[in-house]
């Protein structure tokens, strides 16, 4: 009768000694176990693989850190305008443009060592968006049929662009020039899928309307300043690259590593 008691007893201190460890460990672990929640929701339901390199088919829509550290949420203007940490908003801060957009995010939150990335991914590097345009222009990606880049300017836009969600303001009938907002069928022929989503001006004021432009920083640095960017606009055939304050808010686009 002793020994049995003693079994049980043993087998409860157990027990109650797991759920402890158990329950110690979930605390622990929980905020990043919502970070990787919300990047597997959110996120990672859509991969496009362009020559030797795997995207993201949709801009990155994450409130936390890789770690599990929340990324602050700046509504404000001048707050914006002001801040030299990692911030993001939504496209003219309506919560209801998240779904298809993604959010904006400062260039600070971009280069935070904690990872804005999910686990295996990265921010797009300069070098990567410039490989992008390389290898579509080069692989039939030009919209007019045309191989490789041209001196004046490239024309790999509308191979790019998502076929809905762009405006257009052109007349029915128009000469298809290899504008995003003309003859929609023709977009995304790579299947990236690009989104033209806001951007916020470094004094802290939403530019474009949403539909106009896509704009999409790139992890690389230019100076102490300012980094480089990637955009694309409805009424314009090249994807553009140049460079911006890094208070500064666009979109994100991540490559596997």
């Amino acid at each position: 009768m002793k020994i049995t008691t003693l079994v049980l007893l043993c087998c409860l201190s157990v027990v109650l000694t797991k759920c402890s460890s158990d329950e110690s460990l979930k605390k622990e672990s929980n905020s990043t176990y919502m970070a990787s929640k919300e990047t597997v929701d959110n996120n990672l339901d859509g991969i496009v693989v362009i020559g030797n390199k795997t995207w993201m088919r949709k801009n990155l829509s994450v409130t936390r850190f890789r770690n599990g550290d929340l990324i602050p949420h700046v509504v404000n203007p001048s707050q914006w305008e002001s801040i030299t940490q990692a911030a993001w908003c939504y496209p003219n801060e309506n919560a209801a443009n998240n779904a298809v957009y993604g959010k904006i995010y400062n260039w600070y939150a971009v280069a935070d060592p904690r990872g804005l990335a999910p686990v295996g991914w990265h921010v797009a590097t300069d070098a990567d968006w410039t490989e992008l345009l390389t290898y579509v222009s080069n692989n039939g990606g030009n919209w007019d049929g045309t191989s490789g880049l041209p001196l004046n300017g490239n024309k790999v836009a509308k191979a790019l662009a998502s076929k809905s969600y762009w405006n257009t303001i052109f007349p029915t009938g128009t000469t298809f020039f290899g504008q995003i907002g003309i003859n929609a069928n023709l977009n995304n022929l790579t299947g990236f899928s690009a989104l033209p989503a806001v951007s916020r001006e470094s004094g802290g004021s939403f530019w474009y309307t949403i539909g106009d432009a896509g704009y999409w920083w790139t992890s690389t640095a230019y100076n102490g300043n300012s980094a480089w960017y990637r955009n694309m606009s409805y009424n314009y055939m090249p994807l553009s690259r140049s460079f911006e304050d890094k208070n500064a808010g666009y979109s994100v686009r991540c490559v596997k590593d």
